[in-house]
């Protein structure tokens, strides 16, 4: 079933859509090619949406949206110049820019950050009367990070390896598999990491009781250490119903990256447009207009901030975050 924040993207498509096709005539000054994600998604639709906006408040640009892989696509993209802006994940870009991973020993450096967006944030929970105290709790357990793909599994084997825990299994499946087997008592804990917060466990908790649990500061660090692709965020009691205190959890951005050679007065004037018309983007683009906000710019600390977007950041008076190593 389609949420409302959906059904408004995929409205914002539409609007977009025409927008383009009315502008066909109009001979606009700079063509810009954005890597969006795969095809028929919410944040395909979303990156659509925002297109439709950047050319509604500057129709001097045409805004060409791209259907693409994802984040690792994307990243590569951009490298080649292939495509001018696209969203890229945090450990997406610290495993291309250090040559690891997906980017098997080649180092992609000709990415920019240009606006670090949303945040994804790891939660950890069970149902019902059981409850987990400690780390060590997991050994033993089914547990489920939903698809191998996704970061929660990432996340979760770097706790495994790090903390040398020994869970019974890893059932890496879909969140809807996933969720009504841990309703049927077949999988004990469940990890997500993703924008919070996650409807589909608000949804859980209208008919579970549901048991947050979250690493320690320092468990959270030593992971950090390890792993610097990620980050430590936070996220605050009442977020969900059954949250009652404030939780940190390891976190990562996904921001637009732009390619460096990208005109500075124009990523200039997409950034803020972005961010200093926010209810407006937000009407357009749902729960991922709601997540933009200059307190996540320090999670963009990989790839250096392109000068235009630099500038605006400044303007404002934001200090850009030191790039890790």
């Amino acid at each position: 079933m389609k949420t409302r924040s959906t059904l408004a993207i995929a409205a914002a498509f539409l609007s977009a859509t025409a927008l383009l096709a009315g502008m066909a005539g109009a001979a606009p000054k700079a063509t810009i090619t954005f890597g969006g994600a795969s095809a028929g998604g919410s944040l395909q639709l979303a990156s659509s949406a925002w297109a439709g906006f950047i050319m509604k408040n500057h129709p001097e640009f045409l805004v060409n949206v791209e259907t693409t892989g994802g984040a690792l696509d994307n990243f590569r993209l951009i490298n080649t110049g292939e495509v001018d802006l696209g969203w890229v994940d945090t450990p997406t870009q610290y495993d291309g820019k250090k040559g690891l991973g997906w980017a098997k020993g080649r180092k992609y450096l000709e990415v920019n950050t240009c606006i670090p967006w949303y945040l994804g944030k790891t939660e950890m929970w069970t149902v019902g009367g059981k409850k987990l105290t400690k780390l060590s709790d997991l050994n033993g357990k089914v547990i489920s990070p939903g698809p191998a793909a996704g970061p929660a599994n990432f996340i979760l084997r770097a706790v495994v390896q790090e903390f040398g825990l020994k869970p019974r299994r890893i059932a890496t499946i879909g969140w809807g598999d996933a969720i009504n087997q841990q309703k049927d008592g077949l999988i004990e804990v469940a990890t997500v990491s993703t924008i919070s917060p996650w409807g589909a466990l608000k949804d859980l908790e209208l008919t579970h009781k549901v048991n947050f649990f979250y690493l320690s500061r320092a468990e959270l660090e030593r992971i950090v250490k390890k792993n610097p692709k990620y980050s430590i965020a936070t996220t605050p009691r009442g977020t969900y119903k059954n949250l009652e205190r404030d939780g940190e959890s390891l976190a990562w951005v996904t921001a637009i990256m732009c390619k460096p050679r990208l005109d500075a007065d124009l990523v200039y004037k997409l950034v803020k447009a972005t961010f200093e018309k926010k209810e407006e983007l937000t009407k357009l683009m749902g729960v991922y207009g709601t997540q933009l906000g200059f307190e996540n710019i320090k999670f963009g600390n990989v790839m250096p901030f392109h000068p235009g977007a630099a500038r605006y950041y400044k303007e404002k008076g934001m200090q850009l975050p030191k790039m890790i190593e």
